[in-house]
């Protein structure tokens, strides 16, 4: 009865030990992989930094090979895109990035620029639309919204915007 409670314990404590080596060694598994990220995705910003497309598309598309959802990995290959004038490849990352976090503010933005240099206004204006359900204050969106409005003639939605505007630049002081 002895050796069999001396059995059980060790049994017990095999158990706990096992399930917390396998806890830590995917804890470090996990870390290594964030870190690895990390630096590539630094590397990229420095090439981009350089003027060094080529190499900055490499790093980024390597951090996308990793975590294919990093959504800033997904706007800097967006904004070359965007500024090689690749409109369908740039709309394609900015939209993957908007697919892994709908509420993404930058990548909202960043295609509706995009929208807008392609001359598809209306989406552009739904797309800030939603951004502004999304963050209401935003100054950003509201500047390009009274743009938009300006642009197709929607003159008394616009005078309406450009109040909120005044009063948003008169409170924040």
């Amino acid at each position: 009865s002895v050796a069999f409670g001396a059995f059980s314990m060790l049994v017990v404590f095999i158990i706990r030990d096992t399930r917390r080596f396998i806890a830590t060694y995917q804890h470090q598994k996990r870390q290594k992989k964030e870190d690895k990220i990390e630096g590539l995705y630094s590397k990229a910003l420095n090439a981009i930094l350089a003027d060094d497309e080529p190499e900055a598309r490499g790093y980024l598309e390597a951090v996308l090979k990793e975590e294919p959802g990093h959504e800033d990995a997904l706007l800097r290959l967006g904004d070359m895109a965007a500024k090689r004038e690749r409109h369908e490849e740039a709309n394609g990352y900015y939209r993957r990035a908007l697919d892994t976090n709908r509420r993404n503010i930058e990548a909202m933005l960043s295609l509706e620029k995009l929208l807008q240099n392609t001359g598809r206004w209306k989406e552009a204006l739904d797309l800030i639309d939603d951004l502004l359900d999304i963050d209401p204050d935003n100054l950003t969106a509201l500047h390009r919204k009274r743009m938009l409005l300006e642009r197709e003639g929607r003159w008394d939605e616009l005078i309406d915007l450009q109040k909120l505007i005044l009063k948003h630049a008169y409170t924040d002081r």
